[in-house]
């Protein structure tokens, strides 16, 4: 009896210290790069549109499976700099007007560290448009993906830099017969705090 209970309990402590090893992470981070805008099919002699860069700024929440693998969220806010020259007819103005793209993000991502510094994520990520003065609705889903480097401290506090890429709107709710889609290509820093 007193082996049987021996062994529950050591069984039971190692299990505990086991699952007290994961610790969730609350990331605070910023990004910025440059964006574009493209379509699967352009109208001959039509407006361009050109990404002019791009910044976000969020909170993401890391939940741990293993001590290598997370499922991330957060909420991330973007605004985006986006420029359309009107397509060429004679005597018409042809200065580029301005415009920005404001989006609302709520990623899903598979997070997975490998040799000690180093991250790969890639998953998800749902839009909403918060403002856009210049193309097609970009609510919607897309896709993510991303190679980065972090360094944990001895206290809880982490940090990571992360070039990443993002296509918005892959599965949109637009009506239109060749929406835009919006890309983005940048670098992510952020701090992390184990909880």
């Amino acid at each position: 009896m007193k082996k049987c209970t021996f062994s529950v309990l050591s069984f039971l402590f190692l299990f505990s210290y086991s699952f007290a090893q994961l610790h969730s992470i609350v990331k605070a981070n910023f990004a910025a790069g440059s964006n574009d805008l493209f379509t699967f099919s352009k109208m001959v002699g039509g407006s361009n549109k050109y990404g002019k860069g791009f910044k976000t700024v969020g909170f993401t929440f890391s939940k741990p499976f293993k001590n290598w693998l997370y499922l991330e969220t957060g909420l991330i806010y973007a605004q985006y700099k986006v420029e359309q020259t009107p397509g060429f007819m004679p005597g018409m103005d042809m200065t580029p007007k301005a415009g920005r793209i404001d989006l609302l993000t709520i990623p899903a991502t598979l997070h997975i560290d490998f040799l000690r510094f180093f991250f790969i994520h890639t998953g998800i990520a749902l839009d909403m448009q918060l403002r856009n003065n210049i193309v097609n609705d970009q609510t919607g889903l897309g896709i993510s993906a991303g190679l980065g480097v972090k360094y944990d401290f001895r206290v809880p506090i982490s940090v990571f830099v992360n070039p990443y890429a993002l296509v918005h709107s892959l599965v949109g709710i637009s009506f239109e017969q060749n929406p835009y889609k919006l890309i983005e290509s940048g670098w992510r820093f952020g701090i992390g705090y184990r909880i």
